[in-house]
């Protein structure tokens, strides 16, 4: 293999062969670098909300093997309807324009759950008269039934399993250290997350909830893995809770005697 880099300088002839080569490096290489990843967000497209918008920041997102660039931010308008909602990355097919081939994309919302040629970015149920929010108070609020941005419905690239999205682990690990595990198994798994700046392969965060509670789980969703971190969540909590409990008891014991 021999690797040509093109070097411009005054007097120098533009040449085909140059232009090929910087073409394979900004399109042919990085989707290389991708084969085998499931269709989905890669980076950026972090959802907020403001003044009746859903804001969709700038990202990369991959589909039919092909990354894409969204450069600008995308802002659509949401309303109440006490339905639950879904904010998708729809796909439109490609048209040839000129020496180039378009490819043509929108972000909506739908009622209807995102389908095959849908990259799902969250979902809400938004009553009347309420706001959209997107900050939470814990892990366990991330799927608040009504008003609040769901990310647990993102699809994020992966090889193989589509991943969680990692501010929905990152928030997973930072209350999981808040109780100050002893376990090097939960050290080592929230220090990955935290080191992290793309998303944890599903098969690790499965690995890890087996290890953790024995149970294998079969379906893999991005609703049941939430639901079985959550547990685990809930059962660090309670260990805290009686610690201190037990502490307290004891300190009475002692003045009482």
């Amino acid at each position: 293999m021999i690797k040509l880099i093109p070097v411009f300088k005054d007097g120098s002839i533009l040449r085909t062969e140059m232009l090929q080569k910087l073409s394979e490096f900004a399109f042919v290489l990085p989707n290389l670098m991708h084969v085998g990843f499931t269709d989905g967000v890669v980076e950026g497209c972090d959802i907020t909300a403001q003044d009746g918008q859903i804001l969709v920041s700038k990202g990369v997102v991959i589909f039919g093997g092909q990354l894409f660039l969204m450069d600008q931010e995308v802002a659509v308008d949401y309303h109440p309807t006490n339905k639950t909602t879904w904010l998708n990355l729809c796909y439109f097919g490609e048209e040839v324009v000129g020496n180039g081939i378009h490819h043509k994309f929108s972000i909506a919302l739908s009622e209807e759950k995102t389908k095959e040629h849908e990259i799902g970015l969250c979902s809400f149920k938004l009553q009347e008269g309420a706001k959209l929010r997107f900050v939470y108070d814990d892990f366990e609020d991330l799927n608040t039934e009504y008003d609040t941005i769901n990310l647990l419905h993102t699809q994020y690239a992966s090889k193989k399993i589509p991943a969680l999205n990692p501010n929905v682990l990152k928030l997973y690990a930072n209350e999981l250290l808040s109780f100050h595990p002893q376990s090097a198994l939960d050290i080592a798994f929230c220090m990955q997350i935290i080191g992290s700046n793309s998303s944890i392969h599903m098969d690790a965060v499965i690995t890890y909830i087996f290890l953790k509670t024995g149970v294998k789980i079969d379906k893999i969703a991005n609703i049941n893995i939430y639901r079985s971190l959550l547990s685990i969540l809930k059962e660090e909590r309670m260990k805290v809770s009686g610690t201190k409990t037990r502490n307290i008891i004891k300190k009475r014991t002692i003045l009482v005697d």
